[in-house]
Formats: C-alpha cells, sequence, structure tokens
C-alpha cells in the first residue's frame, strides 16, 4: 500500500516537452497524486480527478501521509 503523496503545483514552462496541457491546472492549488510513470528520464505525475501527465519538476511535494 503506497503512501499518498500531494502536491503544489508550482507553475508550467513555457515549453510542455512530455507533459500534457496545464491550461486546468492552478498555481497554488494542491493535489492528490494518484500515479506516477518516468519518461526519458523525467518522472511525470498523474493528479487525481485530472486526466493527463505532468513533470514532476513543476510541483513541490508537500506532504506524505500513511
Amino acid at each position: 500500500n503506497m503512501a499518498t503523496k500531494f502536491v503544489r503545483f508550482l507553475g508550467a514552462d513555457v515549453n510542455f516537452y512530455d507533459s500534457d496541457d496545464p491550461c486546468n491546472l492552478v498555481r497554488g492549488q494542491i493535489y492528490e497524486i494518484e500515479d506516477e510513470k518516468v519518461i526519458r528520464g523525467k518522472v511525470y505525475y498523474k493528479l487525481k480527478g485530472i486526466k493527463g501527465y505532468w513533470n514532476s519538476y513543476w510541483f513541490w511535494v508537500i506532504e506524505i501521509a500513511s
């Protein structure tokens, strides 16, 4: 059973690279991570209730609850 991880969205780079369009993410909003995957050595997060994957570099891990 994986610990629940929460992250705060810090804002996106102009170039999304392998990320989905972050237009539906709110800067400063806290999200729960539903899944993670690695693409070309970078970690991408799937956020609970939102379709898509985003570069973990855009987020700050704020809490890990078991």
